[in-house]
Parts: C-alpha cells; sequence; structure tokens
C-alpha cells in the first residue's frame, strides 16, 4: 500500500526477473530505506547506493552485501543500473536527461526503470520521454496506492463475514466441550 511497494511493483511488470537487475538506490533516508527493502526481497544481481553522505550509504548498503556510493558518483553509478530509485530531499533534480542519455550509451539501450520518490523531483521531467527509460514518480504510484487500497476497502464486508461465520463456529465448538 504504501508508494515503495507501489513503486517496485510496477517495475516487477519491466523487469520480471530482477535476479539480472542491477538496482541504484539514491538517497539512504528512512523512503530509501523502505524501498531498498521492497527492491532487495526481489533479490536483484546488485545493489548500489548512493547518497550524500557516504557513511549513510554504507549503513544501509553493506549490510545487504551493496556498495556504497558519494553523490559525486551517481553518474557513474547510473551507467551500470537497471533499476533506480530516488528518494533524496533536494531542491533541484540530481538526475538530468543528460546523465540518463549517457548512461544509455554505455550500457546500451536496455531497459532502465526510475521510481522517483522525491519531493520535489529527484528526476528532471523530460528523463521519462528518452527511448526505453520508464519513469514513475509519486503522482502515478499515489494512483496506484488509491487504487489498491479502494480494491482493499471492498473486501472489508467480505472479510467480516468471514470473521463473524468463524466466530460462531468457534462459539459453537466451545460450548459443545461442555
Amino acid at each position: 500500500v504504501s508508494v515503495a511497494s507501489a513503486g517496485v511493483h510496477l517495475t516487477t511488470r519491466i523487469f520480471s526477473d530482477f535476479s539480472q537487475s542491477n538496482v541504484l538506490v539514491l538517497g539512504a533516508g528512512e523512503t530509501g530505506r523502505l524501498v531498498t527493502q521492497h527492491l532487495m526481497s526481489h533479490r536483484p544481481r546488485s545493489l548500489t547506493v548512493v547518497n550524500r553522505s557516504l557513511e549513510a550509504a554504507e549503513s544501509l548498503a553493506y549490510p545487504l552485501a551493496g556498495r556504497a556510493l558519494g553523490l559525486d558518483q551517481l553518474a557513474e553509478a547510473l551507467c551500470t543500473a537497471d533499476i533506480v530509485a530516488c528518494a533524496a530531499k533536494v531542491e533541484e533534480p540530481l538526475i538530468t536527461s543528460e546523465m540518463i542519455q549517457h548512461a544509455q550509451q554505455v550500457r546500451g539501450l536496455t531497459s532502465l526503470a526510475i521510481l522517483d520518490l522525491g519531493l520535489p523531483h529527484n528526476v528532471e521531467a523530460k528523463a521519462g520521454e528518452l527511448a526505453n527509460v520508464f519513469v514513475q514518480d509519486l503522482e502515478s504510484l499515489g494512483r496506484v496506492v488509491d487504487t489498491n487500497l479502494s480494491r482493499r476497502r471492498k473486501e472489508i464486508p467480505r472479510v467480516e463475514a468471514l470473521i463473524e461465520e468463524e466466530m460462531n463456529r468457534l462459539i459453537s465448538w466451545r460450548r459443545s466441550l461442555r
């Protein structure tokens, strides 16, 4: 139901098998940690965490056998990434279209999935217009979360009826023990 889980779920539509995917997480704060947990549950080939503070990147990456880089190495890290999750607090986008174009030239025009969980955006808006680059931002992920919550709410009456039925069975069974 979180935007992090919704983003990772949408990413599975692009990369059904994460075992061949290199994951890059930009930002080692709470949202970065959450999205990293969701991504790592799919067992990607590798994890790289980029952050302003190298120590924060290390504390997130190292327990998961990942590598940690400083923000000055972001462009380099993009060149090997298949899945990028951005969750940094910034004033201006850290990832530009030019950086992505360069990375695509280095890595080939294979698919690149980007989850921009930052507000303001961590990725330049026109990056999603590039070939084989799929950008999901908070607005699009919010719609997915709303849809999932709506679907779950519709199930509440059915679940409550099941609970009621099982409670009645339990009460009947307990009375039979007397």
